[in-house]
């Protein structure tokens, strides 16, 4: 029999589904159990159905969600606008947490070691490493990869005297590398003898490595004034980064939930532009006013170089007496049309004269100009004869190339290739055309 669903449940998965269409005032009535549940009907709804890839089971929250399930301004102005809405836990773990895992990458500039986690689940997760520290010691075999990923995780967490007073890590890593002393010094051997055995490559022991975290944690506390036996004040950060390591720490203490890391991280990376905007800023004005002036350099040139220089910029040469001229002038300018009246006589002189009288008149011959007046002086007839009929096609001129030389022309009719062949057939035949 088939089950019938519920109009709060049809209301709940259509809220759900077009929750992004809802004004923020809408959720005004909802409490804040109706909330979480509408929130983990979207967040279950949006899960991928079918991941393929090798990272498939990573993701957001280990399923291969790609994005959260609601945008964090879409949830940012929900909760602002109901601050009932703001302080829900579900939401906090399930929406936030991927929020800010997406915006801001684990690994990337813009998420710092100091504020991975919130501060609470940051001090759970050293007590919870210490904790699995001492059982390690309970057991009688233990994993050295997990190991050695619980001793880098420690070696990367940043670390300050409130997080040390928070927590019981210090107090877990003392007993832990103290009982490891002393079954060292024992004269069974154990399973545990891989711990301080070095390693290959001359690489530390884990021993050795937990060691150098625990005395890294000492001048940490004995540099903020804490006095603990066997420190060294000058175990510090570098003074570039430790300003802003200082602050963060300060901004992760205040940090108690997903939303919150949200709200600093995206406040940090504003600070951050910021700041880099001006850096750059001033370091344009600095180039402007400390990098080098170029001065103009004196070079010496030879005379040829310097008249062809006053050439060009027109002190000497023709342009110069032009401008010479021009300037001493006065008031006697030639009229426009006596200037028409001596164009107009070169124009009709040059339409009377001939090609021929155009070529001979000069004093050596071109070659164009040959060719006009082979081709020109010579007329084709009107109409073919019975006799030659080859003069439909008119006779060949002759070119004269001085020195004796001459150079028959073709006729227009006889381009191509087969045009001697065709013209032979045709005088032959005495077709007249």
């Amino acid at each position: 029999m088939a089950t019938i669903t519920s109009l709060s449940d049809l209301c709940r998965k259509i809220i759900a589904t077009e929750l992004a269409r809802y004004p923020p005032e809408a959720f005004t009535i909802l409490p804040e159990g109706e909330w979480e549940t509408i929130v983990r009907l979207r967040h279950k709804r949006t899960c991928p159905k079918q991941v393929i890839g090798k990272n498939s089971l990573e993701g957001l929250d280990g399923t291969g969600r790609k994005t959260p399930a609601i945008a964090d301004k879409i949830l940012r102005q929900i909760e602002d606008a109901n601050p009932h809405l703001a302080e829900s836990e579900v939401v906090d773990e399930i929406i936030w947490k991927d929020c800010v895992n997406y915006k801001f990458k684990l690994g990337g500039p813009s998420r710092p070691l100091e504020l991975l986690y919130p501060w609470p689940i940051l001090v759970e997760k050293l007590n919870e490493v210490g904790r699995d520290l001492i059982s390690i010691l309970k057991s009688d075999t233990f994993d050295l990869e997990s190991l050695q990923k619980t001793i880098k995780m420690l070696d990367q967490t940043p670390m300050n005297v409130k997080l040390l007073s928070d927590c019981d890590i210090g107090k877990y890593l003392k007993k832990f590398i103290k009982a490891c002393g002393k079954m060292q010094d024992g004269d069974d051997r154990t399973p545990f003898d891989r711990i301080w055995t070095p390693r290959p490559g001359g690489q530390p022991s884990p021993l050795q490595k937990l060691e150098n975290v625990m005395q890294k944690w000492k001048n940490i506390a004995s540099a903020s004034g804490v006095s603990v036996a066997g420190s060294k004040k000058d175990g510090k950060m570098k003074s570039s980064n430790d300003a802003q390591h200082a602050m963060d720490m300060t901004v992760c203490r205040a940090v108690r939930s997903w939303r919150d890391l949200h709200c600093a991280l995206c406040e940090r990376e504003s600070k951050m532009m910021l700041n880099h905007g001006a850096k750059m800023r001033e370091i344009r004005e600095r180039l402007n006013t400390r990098k080098h002036q170029v001065k103009t350099a004196h070079v010496k040139t030879s005379r040829m170089v310097a008249k062809h220089n006053d050439i060009l910029d027109k002190k000497k040469g023709l342009g110069a007496l032009r401008f010479e001229a021009k300037k001493f002038a006065g008031t006697t300018t030639v009229s426009k049309i006596s200037l028409l009246k001596r164009e107009t006589q070169q124009a009709v002189l040059r339409s009377k004269a001939g090609m021929g009288q155009a070529s001979r008149s000069r004093s050596y011959t071109k070659f164009g100009a040959n060719c006009a007046a082979a081709c020109g002086q010579r007329k084709r007839p009107d109409a073919p004869s019975s006799i030659k009929p080859e003069m439909a096609f008119g006779r060949r001129g002759e070119l004269d190339l001085g020195s004796g030389k001459r150079m028959k022309m073709p006729t227009q009719k006889s381009d191509g290739v087969f045009a001697n062949v065709q013209h032979q057939i045709r005088i032959r035949k005495g077709v007249n055309r």
